[in-house]
């Protein structure tokens, strides 16, 4: 793509280090979101953000400040699927641990 649409190695790691931007604006909210918008909510939501983000790419790369726009929302909806992923194992973890005293010797 550097080729074809004549980016420099500057734009290029911009456009890079986009991601990482959105991925970690999204773990300072994500709790914020899940507790006031419920789990399913906010994974439906980053579903869907990160999903439409990679369908739109390929049309958004003449537009390098809009393709850079959509890999930090790419970030951010793949950062909050993350942490949907981690705040489910760690509550299912907890009902397998403290749900009663024979399920810790099974562990």
């Amino acid at each position: 793509m550097a080729k074809e649409f004549n980016w420099n190695l500057r734009l290029q790691g911009y456009i890079l280090s986009s991601f990482p931007i959105g991925y970690l604006t999204s773990q300072i909210f994500a709790h914020i979101f899940v507790r006031r918008f419920g789990t399913k909510n906010v994974l439906a939501l980053a579903v869907f953000t990160w999903s439409l983000v990679t369908f739109a790419t390929p049309f958004l790369s003449p537009l390098p400040f809009v393709l850079i726009c959509s890999r930090i929302a790419l970030g951010f909806g793949e950062g909050l699927g993350m942490i949907i992923k981690k705040t489910k194992s760690n509550k299912i973890l907890e009902f397998v641990l403290f749900s009663s005293a024979d399920n810790i010797s099974y562990l």
